[in-house]
């Protein structure tokens, strides 16, 4: 197999300005619970700049959408919602065509394995797939981890149920759901049907190779610190990474 990529493409670019709009370190008070003092600095300091949302002071919230799972009610959407206190927009990583929402695993935590994929040189493809097929049909595996089906009427269904407020694993006539003071509201409809489409249109998946990582924060760095463009380091990584991939190869 070989591996690919495309660093000096414009939409890296544009994550390179994106991110060179914020500091690159902030000064955070020690965590200390022996020291009163010390630790009421931490948790105001932590409470002023989660609060930077609801103020409209901040306007970049990462978060993962996932499905309800493990005894979680209604849709993590909606609690973020209610955390930042109104509206939200899904924009995911910057990219020419707004797609920016990537796809993920949920991870070794809840699963034995991570990715799954079939070598197209395997003399026995068929008896793969069968063991794939049987893995992302297992409803207990996806009762109890907060991943979307791989089936379409699974996923249909998950997001349906992220219209209502579940309780002991039924629909409940209750409105919303109190949550550390807020009020967590189910999707309407027309949400529903949005963050659907968001997730539908998520092409491309999202992968970490510690490799990679290393050489992107080492030459962004010099973008960062103002030695460089972000053209000429964004040229910088792919030579860098290109080369990394074709050792690998």
């Amino acid at each position: 197999m070989a591996g690919t990529c495309s660093f000096d493409s414009p939409e890296f670019v544009k994550i390179l300005e994106f991110c060179n709009r914020y500091p690159a370190e902030t000064t955070r008070p020690e965590k200390n619970y022996e020291d009163a003092e010390q630790n009421a600095k931490f948790e105001n300091w932590y409470s002023d700049n989660y609060m930077k949302y609801q103020r409209d002071q901040d306007y970049l919230y990462p978060f993962a959408i996932s499905a309800p799972g493990g005894g979680f009610s209604l849709s993590h959407l909606s609690y973020v919602k209610a955390e930042l206190g109104g509206e939200m927009t899904l924009a995911g990583y910057p990219s020419d065509t707004g797609q920016g929402g990537k796809i993920t695993n949920v991870g070794s935590h809840y699963t034995d394995c991570g990715e799954l994929g079939i070598v197209s040189t395997s003399p026995n493809r068929d008896a793969a797939w069968e063991v794939v097929k049987a893995y992302v049909q297992d409803a207990k595996e996806y009762n109890e981890r907060p991943a979307f089906s791989l089936i379409d009427a699974k996923f249909e269904e998950q997001l349906d149920g992220m219209m209502y407020v579940w309780s002991e694993d039924k629909i409940s006539d209750i409105p919303n759901i109190e949550d550390n003071g807020n009020k967590v509201y189910p999707l309407t409809q027309e949400e529903r049907d949005a963050l659907e489409g968001y997730i539908r249109g998520c092409d491309t998946f999202m992968m970490l190779d510690q490799e990679v990582r290393n050489i992107v924060l080492e030459e962004a760095g010099m973008y960062f610190s103002g030695d460089r463009s972000a053209e000429d380091t964004a040229e910088a990584i792919q030579k860098r990474a290109a080369l990394y991939l074709a050792e690998q190869n």
